[in-house]
């Protein structure tokens, strides 16, 4: 009843897949691009073909007889075709890829963490000792002049050697 007095037709409605076909369409439009890209970075096919690997280009890898020989002493070479590479193969090998950079930033982060930890240990290790050495007091309870003396000795050597 609705639609036998309006003006305007009400469009059919779309399937349930909608957001799979805007997605096959992305990876479809991505994969011509970086098709597009790759063309303008071989320099396009009249470049191939000037050159004489035109069945290169097209997806053939040369592959060399398997010993038998002409007449004349040459290879044989044969034409086998690359199996094409798809979006789907093309997404697997960025995802492959990502993954490795993730880990190997997961492992340089765990390394730094590592260090940073040994060096606050050796820090704090030292600071303690110092404390210690430092801190002594004889009976009257003034500090034990020699441990003073003996670490401003170090301390003095240390930065002669450093410099």
């Amino acid at each position: 009843m609705a639609s036998e007095g309006t003006k305007f037709p009400v469009p059919p409605r779309k399937g349930r897949q909608g957001f799979a076909d805007r997605r096959k369409k992305k990876v479809m439009y991505e994969y011509r691009k970086l098709l597009n890209k790759e063309r303008k970075k071989k320099g396009g096919t009249a470049a191939a073909a000037a050159t004489g690997s035109a069945g290169v280009e097209e997806g053939y890898t040369e592959q060399k007889g398997d010993g038998n020989t002409q007449a004349g002493g040459e290879e044989q070479k044969r034409f086998k075709k690359k199996p094409p590479v798809t979006a789907f193969s093309r997404q697997q090998q960025e995802f492959k890829k990502k993954q490795a950079e993730k880990e190997q930033r997961i492992k340089e982060a765990e390394q730094r963490k590592e260090d940073r930890i040994k060096a606050a240990a050796k820090h704090n290790k030292e600071r303690w000792k110092r404390h210690v050495q430092l801190g002594k007091k004889n009976k009257k309870g003034q500090p034990v002049m020699a441990n003073r003396i003996e670490f401003l000795l170090n301390k003095i050597q240390k930065e002669a050697s450093s410099t």
